[in-house]
């Protein structure tokens, strides 16, 4: 598996994959991996666990890596995954929240603050969220030796293969942390974490962000997911005009398509442009 040049967290996806290809798929042997047995464990498993198309697609993507190493590596003649296509996608709304709206979650969640882990603890995602972009996943793994009060910078370690990525603390998120480690102090929980249960000791788990999101849906009016706090960071730098390519950097992306997805290129903001343009073609001043 080394030879896959994966980093850790894609191995480990990988192995999970054909670990479930044997349990689930009875698949037992490199002999019995046919395309036509793994083709019927594919679509078992999505009408039984009713799977999203995405989700097909991804333990599509990662048993195809697997098979490839071993045919690259001359241990199998050739890669059964090569004969089953990958699932269609249908047009995807990837929900990007404005600035408002998170002016109004972040407001309300700081009402709610007061003296309590949950309220201290929420507060302190949702703003990490905003103004760092980062992923819902890299937020969960941060550990308190990754924060440096002392030069204002948040270090997210490496994901996806990418870099670890080195951000400044805004004075507002470092007055929120401040306010979640001493109220942690008071009752005795510095755990490694960063962002703990209130239920138990150890991390806060994605099922408790789940529940926590969508409680707050309910309460605000809209949808909010995580990703969409991720879309909202890239919009934003993006209608400051700043270079793709940096933004591409802040966010961890190793390519710039994938960057390019998360901006909303139909804000106001970023279409001003156009209507510039036009206006400035029939020679009418713009507002």
């Amino acid at each position: 598996m080394t030879y896959l040049r994966r980093n850790p967290l894609t191995l480990e996806s990988t192995a999970q994959a054909i670990a479930c290809l044997v349990r689930h798929g009875r698949i037992l042997t490199i002999e019995q991996a046919t395309s036509d047995r793994i083709k019927s464990y594919l679509r078992t498993q999505y009408h039984d666990r009713k799977w999203k198309p995405w989700t097909y697609n991804t333990h599509r993507a990662r048993l195809s890596s697997f098979f490839k190493f071993l045919w690259e590596e001359g241990l199998i003649q050739s890669n059964p995954m090569n004969r089953i296509r990958a699932m269609g996608l249908a047009h995807v709304h990837r929900p990007t929240l404005t600035e408002k709206k998170c002016r109004r979650i972040l407001n309300y969640l700081m009402v709610q603050e007061k003296e309590s882990l949950v309220g201290h603890r929420n507060l302190v995602f949702i703003h990490l969220l905003c103004m760092t972009g980062c992923r819902a996943g890299e937020a969960l793994k941060l550990k308190l030796s990754d924060l440096d009060f002392g030069k204002r910078s948040l270090c997210i370690p490496a994901n996806k293969g990418g870099k670890p990525r080195h951000l400044h603390i805004s004075p507002a998120l470092q007055d929120h942390l401040c306010r979640y480690l001493a109220y942690r102090h008071r009752i005795g929980r510095m755990d490694e974490w960063l962002l703990i249960s209130a239920s138990r000791k150890g991390r806060w788990t994605y099922n408790g962000v789940r529940k926590m999101l969508k409680d707050l849906s309910q309460v605000m009016g809209f949808d909010i997911h995580c990703h969409a706090f991720r879309r909202y960071a890239a919009t934003q730098l993006a209608e400051q005009n700043l270079p793709v390519d940096q933004i591409s950097q802040f966010l961890g992306h190793t390519n710039t398509r994938t960057t390019r997805l998360y901006i909303n290129a139909c804000t106001p903001v970023l279409l001003r442009s156009c209507t510039d343009g036009l206006a400035k073609a029939l020679h009418v001043p713009s507002a």
